[in-house]
């Protein structure tokens, strides 16, 4: 296996390097399978897709996170923080909230964004977040 050879082949730097670099893509993978979601208009599957996430602390079920859980992340995935919950924002405009699931989520991003100010993210998304309350 690829770990296998990966151990066999690199220094212990170059090993971490290589694990660092292989979470970076599969958190980047996971933010496009998101994207293609609800571009397709699968709305309901990006949402759940969201919550998901390891890397943000949206899940409803979970108690809400007030550390600064995006110091750790690459500044690719960083980057791409604010079109993530843009994109479950709109998503949530095109699906019912049948079980108050929705209203949770969108609790969790209004509180994640507060937590956040300092990173003085796009405007447009702290409008959105208020229009969606």
């Amino acid at each position: 296996t690829f770990t296998s050879q990966l151990h066999n082949s690199c220094s212990p730097q170059e090993r971490e390097s290589v694990m660092e670099q292989q979470t970076v893509l599969r958190q980047l993978e996971a933010i496009l399978s998101i994207y293609k979601l609800a571009r397709a208009g699968h709305y309901l599957d990006a949402l759940r897709e969201v919550a998901k996430l390891p890397f943000l602390p949206l899940d409803p079920r979970i108690p809400d996170v007030t550390a600064d859980v995006l110091q750790n992340l690459s500044p690719y995935v960083q980057a791409c923080v604010p079109d993530i919950l843009k994109v479950a924002l709109s998503c949530m405009d095109n699906v019912p909230d049948s079980d108050g699931s929705l209203r949770a989520l969108k609790a969790k991003i209004a509180n994640f964004l507060a937590n956040n100010l300092k990173r003085n993210w796009p405007r447009d998304l702290y409008e959105k977040v208020a229009r969606s309350l």
